[in-house]
């Protein structure tokens, strides 16, 4: 609940295992820096409020937070289907060793539990890593038969003593579902209906037979409407149930908005930008570039499985508008505001010389508009602002504004010119009008 909270907020939270380092005991100190240890008061006292644990049970069911008692029986019901499934124990059985090295390049610590290289798994015993190793294969959503089927591979390659005994196979995944069902990856949210409403006469009112007849009927009061969750609380249960699911933790998910938008995924300790939704849409773009600012890979996910989840990444988005500049239209008027800007004088295309030929100049065709030429403002965009773009990508950028063409003669050949809107480059705007006599006049 505090770490929802926290991330509605654009905070990281630490995720704590120590409840005395939250709930502090008001008279004692905080020596987390021995030099300025701090005293713990009491900031507010309400006495007169009372909860009762059903209240409690409300507000995290508001949080889509899981029920451990909840989970464990979870992990019951599955561990009973072993009941119907039999399990064959071949100690001689070689996992495809091309879905370990599938598994091992996508995921690093599982590559070191295959190695035995886990230097931060309290149990280095065999069971130790059984354990890791059912724990992944239940993340990833395998079979039973293949679970086993991996973990004794396992002890066979490592000269491991062999075991026999199904009921040891049986606890082993079970427990490891037990440990995954604690956290639900996606969850249901609250107060989004699963399944649709029943059908009903009226908007609000169904109709119900009533005892007396069949003509008789009463009509059922409209259903109360369940409050809708906050948004922003929903986005952050989704973020939490990402991070639970990716195996990295997700502060949040944005996209600044315009023609071509950029999503950002705030991690704990890195940003991680996208610049196109197809970097959401397959798993492994997602991944890459995950890895190349934490040096993590994300858990693996089945391929059918992706659809859904990547729906839930761009559910979660929070959208920040890009500005002007981050929409083609507003971008160009932006380069030709500066472009205009900067050139000494717009002069009638007549007076240009030889040389300037190119440079902006107005026309006795279009009075009151400023004409430019496409491979003039092509040179600028790349000398002045570092933009590497094509002969079409500029015409597609004049075009977005409402600029039209036009061919015209001025001293040298004929040439093609854009027109530029009145609306948004008036030639009062900049410094533009050579008088008969050759003076400049200042608009």
């Amino acid at each position: 609940m505090l770490s929802q909270n926290a991330a509605i907020r654009g905070w990281g939270f630490d995720r704590l295992g120590d409840v005395s380092r939250v709930l502090r005991i008001p008279g004692t100190q905080n020596h987390k820096d021995p030099a300025k240890p701090k005293n713990v008061v009491v900031t507010q006292w309400r006495p007169e409020i009372r909860y009762e644990p059903a209240d409690i049970e409300e507000i995290l069911d508001s949080f889509a937070i899981p029920d451990a008692d909840a989970a464990r029986k979870a992990s019951l019901e599955w561990a009973a289907r072993f009941n119907d499934i039999p399990l064959k124990i071949d100690s001689q059985v070689t996992y495809p060793s091309e879905m370990i090295e599938q598994f091992c390049e996508l995921d690093m610590r599982f590559k070191n539990t295959w190695l035995r290289c886990r230097h931060d798994l309290k149990d280095q015993s065999q069971s130790g890593y059984d354990m890791a190793i059912a724990m992944f294969c239940v993340e990833a959503g395998m079979q039973e038969q293949d679970i086993v089927d991996m973990i004794s591979t396992h002890r066979r390659i490592h000269n491991q003593k062999p075991r026999l005994n199904p009921d040891y196979y049986q606890r082993t995944i079970a427990k490891a579902f037990d440990h995954c069902a604690v956290v639900v990856p996606l969850p249901e949210l609250p107060g989004v209906p699963s399944t649709p409403d029943p059908p009903s006469d009226a908007d609000g009112v169904a109709a119900v037979p009533a005892q007396g007849g069949p003509q008789a009927c009463a009509v059922a009061p409209p259903a109360a409407t369940p409050p809708r969750p906050d948004p922003l609380r929903v986005k952050a249960i989704l973020w939490q149930a990402l991070s639970e699911l990716f195996g990295i933790r997700i502060v949040r998910i944005s996209k600044i908005s315009g023609e071509d938008p950029i999503y950002v995924l705030d991690l704990e300790n890195a940003t991680v930008k996208l610049s196109h939704v197809r970097m959401i849409r397959q798993q492994a773009l997602l991944s890459d570039a995950i890895a190349a600012q934490t040096e993590k890979i994300i858990n693996p996910i089945k391929s059918k499985e992706w659809r859904a989840v990547s729906q839930k990444i761009l559910d979660s988005i929070i959208v920040k508008e890009g500005g002007e500049e981050t929409s083609m239209k507003g971008s160009t008027r932006l380069y030709l505001d500066c472009y205009l800007s900067e050139t000494n004088s717009i002069p009638p295309i007549e007076k240009l010389e030889r040389a300037e030929r190119r440079k902006p100049a107005l026309l006795d065709t279009h009075p009151g508009q400023i004409s430019i030429c496409a491979s003039d403002f092509l040179a600028y965009l790349g000398k002045m602002h570092s933009q590497k773009l094509t002969a079409i990508a500029v015409t597609a950028m004049l075009s977005s504004i409402g600029s039209t063409i036009t061919t015209v003669r001025g001293k040298g050949r004929e040439q093609s010119r854009w027109v530029l809107p009145v609306d948004d480059f008036s030639p009062a705007q900049y410094k533009l009008h050579i008088a008969e006599d050759g003076k400049e006049e200042l608009a």
